[in-house]
């Protein structure tokens, strides 16, 4: 009788993590989708607060999408690195830097040259185009009304 060969637990491929367009907007920090829904937007919301200061359904929505960052940090950071050249977004700094985030765009540039985070592209184009705080976001709870 042939032997069952069974795939050791560890090396099972666990599910894929589903990289939405609402969850996409909210790690690059862009305007939710027209269709968001109020959950979408609340996680806006949510992603705005203060790291020791976060109410418990923000604590699981931050969590849920640093898994959503992790699983897909390949295909988002160089989409990042494409639109804003010498700057990281709040998730990587968040997630993946370990080290706390500047205060605004203009201070990320040298943070991001001691950790050797930069590219010789990245350096050039940053130079070329020196990195500028954007304007305030609209509120998503007036802009859901419109």
């Amino acid at each position: 009788m042939p032997v069952r060969r069974r795939t050791p637990k560890a090396l099972r491929r666990q599910p894929a993590i589903e990289l939405t367009p609402a969850a996409r907007s909210l790690l690059l920090e862009r305007e939710l989708p027209p269709n968001a829904t109020m959950a979408e937007r609340w996680t806006t919301w949510c992603q705005s607060c203060a790291v020791n200061d976060i109410p418990p359904y923000c604590a699981r929505v931050q969590a849920s999408l640093r898994d959503i960052w992790r699983s897909h940090y390949g295909v988002l950071l160089p989409a990042w690195i494409r639109q804003a050249p010498g700057t990281r977004p709040s998730a990587w700094w968040r997630w993946s830097s370990g080290t706390e985030q500047p205060c605004c765009v203009e201070e990320e540039l040298a943070p991001l040259l001691l950790l050797g985070e930069l590219s010789a592209g990245e350096i050039a184009a940053a130079r070329r185009n020196p990195p500028k705080s954007a304007p305030e976001p609209a509120n998503p709870w007036t802009a859901a009304r419109r």
